[in-house]
């Protein structure tokens, strides 16, 4: 079956996070979700409607909301725990989302194989 985090993303929350562990807010995007709602860049998120978040996890605490959904956000802000209400925004348009087609041929396996090396 699909689960929500097969597709591509819905929302965005404007920001740009840590790739890795915590859910370090590396740029809160200008006129964006977060930067609206307070959220600044060094604010590490560790709570998405009181579950915890982490840089993994984000986009599947994400994957069920639709655009104008309001999301609480709990970071911590150097050792202040600040809480923030977020209107999330529609995915921009420019955001890519690449996945492997379940039906592809053989011969499209074979040559993503090779391409892959995997």
């Amino acid at each position: 079956g699909k689960s929500p985090g097969d597709g591509p993303p819905r929302v965005a929350l404007g920001a740009k996070l840590a790739a890795a562990g915590e859910a370090r807010v590396l740029h809160a995007f200008a006129g964006g979700p977060a930067a609206r709602a307070g959220v600044a860049g060094g604010d590490v998120i560790v709570a998405i409607d009181g579950l915890r978040a982490t840089a993994d996890n984000v986009g599947a605490l994400l994957a069920r909301r639709a655009p104008g959904d309001r999301v609480a956000v709990h970071a911590f802000r150097r050792d202040e725990l600040m809480s923030f209400d977020v209107a999330l925004d529609a995915a921009p348009a420019d955001t890519c989302w690449l996945a492997l087609a379940a039906d592809a041929s053989p011969e499209a396996i074979a040559r993503r194989k090779a391409w892959l090396g995997a």
